[in-house]
């Protein structure tokens, strides 16, 4: 007979437990710290009728956006209710790559708003959002304003990122009203400074509206220095008084660093009205850039649609003796600029140049605007080895289509182009290496330029309308020279390049069967088209959409609704229309 002490066995199974419990413990993957974080992630919350005491919760907000800029760490979101936060806000604490980003959100369908009317600058007090080497941080849907700057030694800006950082996203955020009312000073709506010798990387500004800035000598959009990878992206631009999306370089960022942008894309933005003629910096002058790359080196410019601007898209640099380098401009509309649609080279010869630069596939319309001599494309000082191929230029009167006003430079290649006057082609004006021609067969066998190029009518689908798509019956059709790895996957409204036998000519592809409708092109899509059954298009084609209601409607879109016995039919138009959204039918 075997008697159990009941107490003894207690503790003997007790201990087996623990044993089992460490054992298995003992087993199991050993995860780091980040990984426990990325577990136990939080999300808080800030309202303008919270309190910092408050714990952060949905329902015990925090008052300010600095609380939650002090308080987060790699993996957590606060939600910022609308509202109207007088702060300057300084984010430095970093997320991490296996924890998450640390995210700044709008509460959604809120709009929190940023205000910097009653805020005085000063030191370390001069952007609304200031990342700091800040790292894998997200800002989603702010409003930030009213920044203004009475001193020329203050530099206002909505969202300043400096001292190094990389994996930072800024997101459909809306920038304006940041303002230096001078004739000197600096001002940004967004400026990206790589100012250590630690470069910024992997930088995405996307689908931000950045507009009505008074910046003095400076840009709307800036990226500088010592970055090194970046996208900005499917951002509307307009209304500023200077540049609008500038890629820059050379003007001392840093010591021991490659103070150059580099490696990045300016793709599927819409940038327009931009004009320093009214900026007390300026004189009276228009000078300003939709797109300018000054000093930067190897970026893609792409799929963007520019105009209303100074210049449409501008490659150059300012400081003597450096170049702006390898950049591809194309697939890109550039109508109706004051000035050059694209302007290369520096502005005198005692500034930099253009070098080793691909101006591919891109549509130039009636640039010149103010009738200054520049014509659709203007190479200025210290242009070398350039390629400017596969364009369509389209002017209404005798203006310049490509000139060179100077001898400086060598090398530059300008072929496989379609042009296009309303002027017979033999009264045409060219201007190369500083000497004037009267036609174009005088400029084609002086300068060797234009070769494979012809002087046609483009036939656009509509161009009252704005839609430069070819038609079937173009001439640009399938005569372009295919440059490997160069003329990029879509073309301006997301086609796939290359249907044909070769590449068209211009910024669109042409699609086979396509039949011109009114496109209004306020933004570029990256949407990929989708063929639509004839039996489906046959139907409802009767109806006159002038005549419909309007069903719903935003502030940058609106719907109409029709049916007939099978199908309902909806219309959607206005900008924007790439990002996400909701209609409600009932």
């Amino acid at each position: 007979m075997i008697i159990i002490n009941k107490k003894e066995n207690t503790l003997n199974i007790a201990k087996l437990l623990i044993m089992i419990f460490l054992l298995v413990f003992a087993l199991l993957p050993i995860y780091s710290n980040e990984s426990v974080k990325a577990a136990v992630q939080s999300s808080y919350f800030v309202s303008t009728s919270g309190n910092d005491l408050n714990p952060g919760s949905k329902e015990h907000p925090w008052k300010t956006i600095q609380k939650a800029a002090n308080t987060l760490v790699a993996g957590d979101t606060v939600f910022v209710r609308g509202g109207i936060y007088s702060e300057f806000v300084q984010i430095k604490n970093k997320g991490t790559k296996d924890a998450g980003p640390i995210t700044f959100s709008a509460y959604p369908g809120e709009k929190p708003i940023i205000d910097g009317t009653n805020l005085t600058m000063g030191s370390g007090k001069s952007a609304l959002l200031y990342l700091s080497n800040a790292s894998y941080v997200t800002v989603d849907g702010f409003e930030l304003r009213n920044l203004t700057s009475k001193s020329s030694s203050h530099y206002p800006a909505g969202i300043r990122i400096r001292e190094g950082g990389q994996h930072i996203q800024l997101l459909n955020n809306n920038v304006h009203d940041i303002s230096v009312p001078l004739s000197g000073g600096n001002g940004h709506g967004i400026h990206v400074y790589g100012n250590s010798s630690s470069s910024i990387r992997n930088i995405i500004i996307r689908n931000n509206e950045v507009h009505h800035l008074n910046t003095g000598r400076s840009e709307a959009l800036t990226l500088s220095g010592n970055i090194d990878g970046f996208t900005v992206d499917h951002n509307q631009v307009h209304d500023n008084n200077n540049i609008g999306i500038d890629i820059a370089g050379f003007y001392g960022a840093c010591t021991n660093c490659i103070d150059q942008a580099r490696n990045g894309v300016v793709t599927d933005n819409l940038v327009y009205n931009n004009s320093s003629v009214k900026n007390p910096a300026y004189g009276g002058v228009y000078a300003a850039g939709g797109i300018y790359a000054d000093g930067a080196t190897n970026v893609v410019i792409e799929r963007n649609i520019s105009y209303g601007n100074d210049f449409g898209i501008e490659l150059a640099s300012e400081n003597k003796g450096k170049q702006t380098s390898n950049i591809i401009v194309r697939n890109n509309l550039i109508r109706h600029n004051n000035a050059a649609g694209i302007i290369m080279g520096g502005a005198s010869s005692a500034n930099g140049g253009s070098t080793k630069n691909l101006i591919l596939n891109n549509s130039l319309i009636e640039n010149d605007q103010l009738n200054q001599g520049y014509g659709e494309i203007t190479l200025q000082w210290n242009n070398v080895d350039n390629q400017i191929l596969n364009n369509i230029l389209v002017n209404k009167s005798n203006k310049v289509f490509v000139q060179k006003n100077n001898t400086s430079g060598s090398g530059n290649t300008v072929d496989y182009n379609l042009l296009f006057s309303s002027i017979k082609q033999d009264s045409t004006h060219w201007k190369w290496q500083g000497t004037s021609y009267s036609s174009w067969d005088l400029y084609q066998k002086a300068t060797g330029h234009d070769s494979h190029s012809i002087f046609a009518n483009p036939k656009f689908a509509s161009p009252d309308e704005f839609n430069y798509r070819l038609l079937n019956n173009s001439p640009g059709l399938n005569i372009g020279k295919t440059l490997a790895n160069s003329v990029g996957v879509f073309d301006l409204v997301s086609n796939t390049r290359i249907q044909g036998s070769a590449i068209d000519i211009g910024a669109y592809e042409n699609q086979a069967g396509f039949v011109p409708l009114k496109d209004t092109f306020t933004t570029p899509s990256k949407v990929i088209p989708i063929a639509v059954p004839d039996s489906i298009v046959k139907q409802n084609t009767s109806v006159d959409w002038s005549k419909i209601s309007t069903l719903s409607k935003s502030a940058t879109k609106s719907l109409k609704a029709s049916k007939d016995d099978i199908s309902l039919y909806l219309k959607v138009e206005g900008s924007m229309l790439n990002q996400k959204g909701q209609f409600y039918l009932n």
